[in-house]
């Protein structure tokens, strides 16, 4: 059984062509994360694709973690992203780290082209890949005062953020059905994503929250409508809240289970 994600579908079949290739021929069965992986591969392999969308479970934020002694502390009161979540702000969260495939600065980029009266900031969590990608942030967020990179947060620094934004930005180039995405849904977090197969294949290929790929001025008028059109703003909330039910763990256990027992059945 063999697991087809991002780079594998958008890269490594063009750099490693043999490669990847022959992986495809020698599993029994091929697992995506999203609907529209059969775009992205031969037509003779189809009959061996299965979906298996990432399951979500979250604990009610605020409940206790006494008995998880690994689970992180509450953020301090004074903290940036506290700081930025509570101020009358309309907050946007990027949860990617940065680099090439993540497109991670044209939120960035379309957020400092708003007018001047919008209260949209952007709350930018990920590592960044190489010092360079670091440089970026940090020129970027000296000549941009509505962006702001967090870094790399715990998993429950990032929640938090996904709980209180207002909207989620996922811009990547090549993604094979990211989990930050299921999770959003399932908060009933509103998402503009771009138009790759990888976004489209999770929210639906009619998703009204789509903007073209790396178009810098498309993402500034979908956030310019979102700030301002509430109804539009919670229509994609609600789309995104019916597909939360798309990854739920029972779904995802159920799928793994047949997978395996057709990937033994195919190899006796």
């Amino acid at each position: 059984m063999l697991v087809l994600t991002g780079t594998d579908y958008y890269r490594f079949q063009f750099t490693q062509a043999a490669d990847f290739a022959a992986s495809l021929e020698a599993a029994n069965v091929l697992v995506s994360l999203h609907d529209l992986a059969y775009r992205s591969i031969p037509e003779r392999f189809h009959s061996k694709l299965v979906v298996i969308k990432q399951a979500v479970a979250f604990k009610e934020e605020g409940s206790s973690n006494a008995d998880d002694a690994s689970a992180p502390p509450e953020p301090p009161d004074d903290s940036l992203l506290s700081r930025l979540l509570t101020s009358p702000v309309f907050p946007i969260a990027v949860i990617g780290h940065l680099r090439a495939e993540k497109d991670p600065f044209i939120t960035a980029r379309a957020a400092h082209l708003l007018p001047v009266g919008s209260g949209i900031q952007v709350l930018h969590a990920g590592a960044a890949h190489s010092r360079e990608w670091a440089a970026q942030a940090r020129t970027e967020m000296t000549r941009n005062v509505r962006y702001h990179w967090l870094g790399e947060l715990n998993r429950h620094d990032t929640q938090h953020l996904l709980r209180q934004a207002r909207l989620m930005v996922i811009s990547s180039v090549m993604e094979g059905g990211a989990n930050i995405v299921s999770e959003a849904c399932v908060l009933g977090l509103p998402i503009l994503a771009s138009n790759i197969d990888g976004n489209m294949g999770l929210l639906g290929s009619d998703y009204p929250g789509l903007f073209e790929v790396g178009n810098v001025d498309a993402l500034r008028a979908q956030l310019h409508r979102c700030e301002t059109d509430p109804d539009y703003l919670t229509r994609l909330r609600e789309l995104c809240q019916r597909r939360g039910s798309h990854f739920s763990p029972a779904l995802e256990s159920a799928g793994l289970l047949d997978s395996i027992a057709r990937a033994c059945s195919v190899s006796k």
